[in-house]
């Protein structure tokens, strides 16, 4: 009887398997036209700090925001000039978690509502000096992305969804700065 019950306990912890795990996409800016800016060195600063508390879950995306924001600066601002500076500066690479109201009882039991929302913002400043230091063009820009998610959503459905976000704010970033770079650095492009 003994072995019989150790061979059910076995035989029941080896049909245990780990869930899949997510792959995504490498998000990269490769295929666009770079930013040629007469300059001799790009420095990325991250003045936002990653939070790991309630609400703040950045942290917890496939790719965070920052990282997704250097990464764009590596493939968009080429230095091309032989003095002065351009600063990529990431002010905000947040992504809020947010309770939604669900419904309660018998009808909350029956129903599969939206019970988070996450709402993710990135925000960069780029500012472009000459040699002496004088500053000769800067840029702002932000975006912003929310979604919804149920509230059976599995771990794997959650990290699809942070890392959508992360990638709608980026392209809605690449799309706000492809009209402010040349608005503002005119100047400062070759």
């Amino acid at each position: 009887m003994a072995v019989l019950l150790l061979l059910g306990v076995v035989a029941l912890t080896g049909c245990r398997t780990p869930p899949p795990e997510n792959s995504f996409p490498e998000l990269t800016w490769a295929h666009k036209k770079p930013y040629f800016l007469a300059v001799s060195e790009i420095v990325v600063e991250q003045q936002y700090r990653t939070r790991s508390q309630l609400p703040n879950i950045e942290e917890r995306a496939p790719l965070p925001p920052v990282k997704a924001a250097a990464d764009w600066a590596a493939d968009r601002l080429k230095a091309v000039g032989s003095g002065g500076r351009a600063r990529f500066i990431i002010l905000d690479g947040s992504i809020l978690r947010r309770e939604l109201e669900t419904k309660g009882g018998l009808t909350g039991l029956l129903t599969n509502d939206q019970s988070r929302q996450y709402d993710g913002r990135i925000a960069v400043e780029l500012i472009v000096t000459d040699a002496q230091g004088n500053t000769t063009g800067r840029v702002w820009a932000e975006a912003r992305h929310s979604r919804s998610i149920a509230e059976n959503a599995t771990l794997n459905q959650r990290d699809r969804i942070l890392f959508r976000i992360v990638e709608q704010i980026m392209r809605n970033l690449d799309a706000e700065l492809d009209k402010e770079i040349p608005r503002y650095l005119g100047p400062s492009l070759r």
